[in-house]
């Protein structure tokens, strides 16, 4: 096993909840839900974490329980926030970022494929001799 998740504290070899950690963790549920964005929602929680954090946070299952960790959120919240995330990835046209990697690398492969054919010609020996 690795980290353990925030919200959590191992106890005689067995995660229990940290209650007042765990009341910070819902409450950054209830406030995306209710609008925030997430670092909005995590700064009104109380925790300290930017927003790639919070996102990151906000997707750990363990929150739902599992055979070692038990459960903080319950999978309606959990569900509602992703649905929530993916709404709002869809209207900030976000969803097709594959199409729009796979475009920056092929711009970023044709720029260096220029370069490097810029170079050979630029220091190409001569091919006339005196």
């Amino acid at each position: 096993m690795g980290h353990k998740p925030y919200g959590y504290r191992i106890e005689n070899g067995k995660a229990v909840i940290d209650e007042e950690v765990a009341a910070k963790i819902k409450k950054l549920y209830e406030a995306y839900l209710a609008g925030a964005s997430f670092q909005s929602a995590a700064n009104e929680a109380g925790i300290e974490v930017k927003h790639c954090g919070a996102k990151r946070m906000m997707a750990n299952r363990h929150y739902l329980g599992d055979d070692f960790y038990p459960a903080i959120i319950d999978k309606d919240t959990f569900d509602k926030a992703e649905a929530e995330k993916q709404r709002r990835a869809e209207a900030l046209g976000r969803l097709n970022r594959k199409i729009n990697l796979l475009r920056q690398h092929l711009h970023i492969f044709i720029l260096k494929s220029l370069k490097r054919t810029v170079t050979i010609l630029r220091f190409r020996p001569s091919t006339f001799t005196a």
